[in-house]
């Protein structure tokens, strides 16, 4: 019987390997497989959870901030510091420095504000901010701003095609509203539409951890197409464990000049000079 050459054996050995290597190759490759689908109810769920942590804290928040003022109607103002002091739900004090003290001192509660600009002397009341305004309940308004805690009620969510945004859109009385939130949960801009024909815009261009939740750090607010706009950079965010009512205590000097709504914002325009 004659014996297989050795190179003819080895050449059998080979296609056998190589044909073992065909058959399970197709069970080892790794497998393309599409991401997993994010469903609406998840980023619901998890803008809420989110929404509510904040909305727990922000009975008592302080903050300070470094803000870029400009716009069409204002031209670009010097960059200012910015001290503001939250009492949720609708309460908001803000102190605009400047190089020689405070530029002005403002606070929101509800639908009144009171507002005193130091370097004029010239101070504003007003019962009804809403009508001058028009936006409903400007101080529970801004608290939702800064702390990004809207409430959208019986609304629609929709992911944007092409985006990785879903948008939700819902009323709050004649106003509407529409948000877009990333798949994380957190707000990347909400737009109102004001009843009386306002629009304002806040955008939250980025976020960081404070106290263990997520914050805005970097806020952009724009009403209608750019009249008037503010860039907020959150600098320091703090929780204290109750507000303080001297928070909210502001004292116009009897002296002191009594302006209207549109008498105050042309001072405001003029604060550039003041810095």
């Amino acid at each position: 019987m004659t014996k297989p050459a050795a190179g003819n054996g080895r050449h059998a050995l080979g296609f056998a390997l190589a044909a073992l290597a065909a058959a399970t190759l197709p069970s080892c490759a790794p497998t393309s497989r599409p991401p997993a689908t994010l469903d609406v109810s998840s980023v619901t769920q998890r803008y809420e959870r989110l929404r509510d942590a904040r909305e727990r804290r922000l009975a008592a928040v302080r903050i300070e901030a470094t803000a870029w003022i400009g716009g069409t109607s204002l031209g670009r103002l010097p960059a200012v510091t910015v001290d503001l002091a939250l009492a949720g739900p609708d309460a908001v004090r803000a102190r605009i420095g400047s190089l020689f003290g405070t530029a002005l001192d403002l606070v929101v509660r509800g639908d009144s504000m009171s507002a005193y600009v130091p370097p004029r002397r010239v101070g504003v009341e007003i019962a009804s901010l809403e009508e001058s305004l028009g936006v409903r309940l400007p101080g529970a308004w801004a608290c939702r701003a800064l702390g990004a805690t809207w409430r959208p009620v019986e609304a629609r969510w929709a992911r944007l095609e092409g985006d990785s945004l879903w948008r939700v859109a819902w009323l709050d009385g004649a106003d509407s509203l529409a948000m877009s939130v990333g798949s994380s949960g957190l707000p990347a801009a909400v737009e109102l539409h004001a009843a009386g024909g306002r629009r304002l815009t806040v955008r939250y261009a980025a976020w960081s951890w404070s106290s263990g939740l997520p914050w805005p750090s970097r806020c952009e607010l724009e009403e209608g197409d750019g009249a008037y706009r503010a860039e907020l950079r959150l600098d320091r965010v703090s929780f204290p464990t109750e507000p303080d009512p001297r928070w909210m205590a502001l004292a116009i000097p009897p002296d002191a000049e009594r302006l209207d709504w549109n008498a105050l914002r042309r001072a405001l325009a003029r604060l550039g000079g003041a810095q």
